[in-house]
């Protein structure tokens, strides 16, 4: 049947033996409520999406890194939002991962907090820049 060389129709039947075999349910995550997890990427696109998700399934202390994650009013409101909807302790903190003194200065900060159970790095540097294309008169494109 595989070959494509056959003509006609095919019967195929299925009896109560046989067996299909199935891919395995991946496991679900173990979030545990007794610890900390860190997002080392601020609060845009997806390290605040994970963050909600790690809210909603029982995270209570979330720690978010970056430059600016303490900064901005859309920061602010979405930390406050973590706390009211999900009773969830978010801290953010100004922080330049790639810095050894700073990162370390904010762990010293969380020592009161849970041991450390999970990280998450969404940290990167975006530069987009355009090239200008000049046409000249007469050209057709």
């Amino acid at each position: 049947m595989q070959t494509g060389k056959h003509m006609g129709k095919i019967v195929v039947r299925v009896t109560d033996g046989d067996i299909v075999p199935a891919v395995p349910r991946a496991s679900q995550p173990q979030i545990q409520r007794d610890a900390t997890y860190i997002l080392a990427g601020g609060l845009g696109g997806i390290c605040r999406e994970i963050g909600r998700w790690l809210a909603e399934k029982g995270a209570t202390n979330l720690v978010f890194l970056s430059r600016h994650a303490a900064e901005g009013e859309a920061n602010i409101a979405f930390i406050h939002g973590l706390k009211r909807t999900y009773g969830t302790n978010a801290i953010a903190f100004n922080c330049d991962v790639a810095d050894k003194k700073s990162l370390g200065d904010v762990l010293d900060e969380c020592k009161s907090l849970p041991p450390i159970r999970g990280l998450v790095t969404g940290a990167m540097v975006l530069h987009v820049s355009f090239s200008q294309v000049a046409f000249s008169p007469g050209i057709k494109c």
